[in-house]
């Protein structure tokens, strides 16, 4: 696997480095703090181009300062100015109680239901969150029934 450093911006107001890092076709980015991290990517086509969180961790003793939360932030800037998105997206286990209640927080809403989406085949919720771009929001609109892991189309 050939992995190239695309770009690196500056520091910013919570201590962040943002690195763009090119995966064959696909753009990925990795956003760094002292004790926390975001990894996400640019994909879809159309108006399914979007920002897709592939995860977020923060240090158990830096949890409740606000830091995920300028952390998510910062990946929803980059989805909306360096790539023109329509929508940030992530996946959480439905049993992640603390995890869905922060993301709502953050203005994300449950899309939809992934039915077995998990190894041990727990559900997971996609959450979005609409950016400038989606300016009908129809990213957000939920789907009235839940879809099966295999239903989904990886890119």
């Amino acid at each position: 696997l050939h992995v190239a450093v695309y770009a690196a911006l500056s520091v910013d107001f919570c201590g962040c480095c943002c690195f763009h890092l090119r995966f064959s076709s696909r753009l990925s980015w990795l956003v760094l703090a002292r004790c926390a991290a975001v990894l996400g990517k640019a994909e879809g086509k159309g108006e399914q181009w979007h920002g897709h969180v592939t995860a977020v961790s923060v240090a158990p003793e830096e949890r409740y300062g606000g830091l995920a939360r300028k952390l998510m932030k910062k990946l929803e800037d980059i989805s909306e100015y360096t790539y023109n998105g329509y929508f940030v997206d992530l996946f959480v286990r439905s049993s992640n109680e603390v995890a869905i209640e922060m993301y709502r927080r953050f203005e994300y809403v449950v899309y939809k239901r992934v039915l077995e989406y998990y190894a041990d085949n727990e559900d997971a919720f996609d959450m979005r969150k609409a950016l400038p771009r989606d300016v009908d929001k129809k990213s957000v609109i939920p789907l009235p029934n839940p879809v099966h892991v295999s239903d989904l189309e990886f890119n």
